[in-house]
């Protein structure tokens, strides 16, 4: 019996020995795969910051690169401002001349067709205003150049929008004159203006004391200041036409232009409303409504 025993406890420690140095051999590779996988990661973390390290180099050579090249555009504007006569300065005055253009056509641009009309002289100002803002050097570089077309592109499209001229189709009864009808509530409730009311029927009254019954006549509540003209008292032709052009010698083009309603050249009426070939910068002293 006590042979069995001692036999058992040999077999165990045999089995003991064998399993110790088992298991110290497996931690061993996994302390070596450890190492070798540590040793893996060191060797990337390296490369990496030799990577990042020429990153920098590069990074610090395009700011290089940048820098001349930007020093080359600013001599480059340096150059067109020199030739246009102009500094920095004054191409930054001129953009803000612009901004404010641009508010006060968009704010324009905001009217119903009929406030269009109403204001249309504002319209003309501000076309004006660009004329001569497309005349100042700044205005030959390229970002301005192209804002100021887009602006006349605006104009012209806020002109096309406008509402025409209102007038009122009126029917001529019995006992009806020229000041009768201009003196009504719904036209002038002023019969001395009964000249407008004759200004532009002119073809269908051989004498303005004289119209008949069921004539059909147009009554005037507006002018088109881009074709018409309202004289005021005070107003000749001279006049008018340096209003119109700035050149009082023009004269003649409006007298040509109305010939049946001016039988004097030096005799004209208030209130008359004259054809003209066209406007030119205006205080739009022609414009008016009733």
């Amino acid at each position: 019996m006590m042979n069995r025993v001692i036999v058992l406890a040999t077999v165990a420690l045999l089995i003991v020995a064998i399993a110790i140095p088992a298991s110290a051999q497996d931690r061993k590779m996994e302390y070596e795969d450890y190492e070798i996988e540590l040793m893996e990661w060191q060797e990337r973390e390296r490369d990496a910051k030799a990577g990042l390290e020429d990153c920098e180099e590069a990074k610090a050579a395009l700011s290089g690169e940048i820098e001349a090249v930007e020093a080359d555009i600013a001599a480059a504007w340096g150059e067109i401002y020199d030739m246009l006569g102009i500094t920095e300065a004054d191409v930054d005055a001129f953009a803000d001349q612009l901004d404010d253009f641009a508010r006060r056509l968009g704010e324009f641009g905001r009217l119903t067709p009929e406030q269009m009309f109403e204001q249309q002289d504002e319209l003309m100002a501000l076309e004006t205003e660009l004329d001569q803002l497309a005349m100042m050097p700044a205005a030959m570089l390229t970002q301005f150049a192209n804002r100021i077309d887009r602006y006349r592109r605006d104009i012209d499209n806020y002109r096309s929008r406008m509402a025409g001229p209102r007038s009122i189709r009126y029917t001529v009864v019995r006992g009806d004159h020229l000041w009768g009808i201009a003196a009504k509530p719904a036209h002038y409730g002023d019969g001395a203006k009964w000249m407008r009311i004759y200004s532009v029927n002119r073809e269908k009254i051989n004498d303005p004391d004289l119209i008949f019954p069921d004539q059909m006549f147009s009554v005037p509540l507006d002018i088109d200041p881009a074709t018409q003209y309202l004289v005021r008292n005070g107003d000749n032709l001279a006049r008018i036409a340096d209003n119109l052009w700035g050149n009082p010698f023009e004269w003649r083009k409006i007298y040509e232009a109305n010939r049946d309603l001016i039988p004097d050249p030096n005799l004209i009426y208030t209130n008359t409303i004259l054809q003209v070939p066209g406007r030119g910068p205006s205080s739009g002293t022609g414009g008016g409504g009733r």
